[in-house]
Order: C-alpha cells, then structure tokens, then sequence
C-alpha cells in the first residue's frame, strides 16, 4: 500500500472519529442537563 494514501486514510478516519466524540459529547452533556432538571422537579414538587 502507498505510504501517502495510507497516511490521508489515516487522517480522514481520526476526522471522522473526532467529529463522531464530538456528538456523543454533545448528547451525553444534553442528557446529563435533562436528568438534573428532571431529578431538581422530582425532588421540588416531593418537597412541595
């Protein structure tokens, strides 16, 4: 295999990997910010 093709491959894929983290990222930070303010109304109105 030609070592430029491999190395372009190389850097496309390490693209993709980080743009696919930056997703999961962003959903777990979407998912943590909804389960506190599910757990903050929970604990609310169980006060209330």
């Amino acid at each position: 295999m030609d070592r430029q093709l491999w190395t372009a491959l190389m850097r496309r894929m390490k693209k993709f990997l980080s743009r696919r983290y930056e997703l999961v990222l962003q959903i777990g930070c979407v998912l943590l910010i909804i389960s506190v303010i599910l757990l903050l109304y929970l604990w609310f109105v169980g006060v209330v």
